[in-house]
């Protein structure tokens, strides 16, 4: 997760995705900076589909490669994210296609608590989303 994490949990943004109000809120009871960088990065998403909005043509796509990761033992579903959060500024999720990442030099699984023999799955599909300017 990047960004700033000086964010204010009031932001309008949380209110457009049910999705990520929810996850926000359970990653939050575990550790509220986490919580803050999450949010940084969703925040920073709805700025570059704002602008993708901007300057696409209206029945024009704009197409996202993602993957869904886990944070604090959350699972965080960017895919479905990014369908709420487009649909407030004026798009269609068209399709959204899973796909396995082959050749994957990441591990399959990895320990994000540092707990010995705690491990939790990394990013294993990718989501390839269809956005059509509406």
């Amino acid at each position: 997760m990047g960004g700033k994490n000086n964010v204010d949990f009031n932001n309008e943004i949380i209110e457009y995705s049910p999705i990520l109000k929810e996850q926000l809120e359970e990653i939050k009871t575990k550790c509220t900076k986490r919580a803050k960088d999450v949010l940084s990065f969703y925040i920073d998403l709805y700025k570059t589909l704002k602008n993708a909005h901007r300057y696409l043509k209206s029945d024009k796509y704009f197409v996202l490669v993602t993957g869904n990761r886990t944070v604090k033992n959350v699972f965080l579903r960017t895919d479905l994210i990014i369908s709420e959060l487009s649909a407030t500024l004026g798009f269609k999720t068209e399709k959204i296609l899973y796909r396995n990442i082959i050749n994957k030099r990441m591990p399959a699984k990895n320990s994000p608590t540092n707990e010995k023999g705690v491990l939790c799955d990394t990013i294993l599909k990718e989501n390839i989303i269809f956005l059509r300017k509406l």
